[in-house]
């Protein structure tokens, strides 16, 4: 049974939650907004880690491998810059085109 002070941690989490679940609506701004989103990844990868370690008590690291291999083919397409020229507008690569981005870092 919930006590009233438990009933009010519960609508202030949900209420927490529901600000971040709204707030890319009210960035305007590009960065701030990849920020949050790399924020919200990171989290949920970190809770997941958490869940497996801490009810099953054995370190299980399956569900970061694919966080980590698309992180790495990132790293590499970065890198080593090896795209057609005939890939998105201006020989970028898709995923910059997508996200109007016109340079590498």
């Amino acid at each position: 049974m919930m006590t009233r002070r438990t009933s009010i941690q519960v609508v202030g989490y949900a209420a927490v939650c529901l600000a971040i679940l709204l707030l890319p609506t009210v960035l305007d701004n590009d960065y701030l907004l990849n920020r949050v989103a790399r924020y919200l990844v990171l989290g949920i990868l970190a809770m997941s880690l958490s869940l497996s370690w801490g009810y099953a008590g054995i370190l299980n690291l399956g569900q970061a491998l694919p966080f980590g291999i698309g992180s790495y083919c990132m790293a590499m397409t970065l890198k080593l810059r090896t795209v057609p020229v005939q890939t998105g507008a201006g020989g970028l690569p898709d995923f910059m085109v997508w996200n109007n981005v016109k340079t590498l870092p």
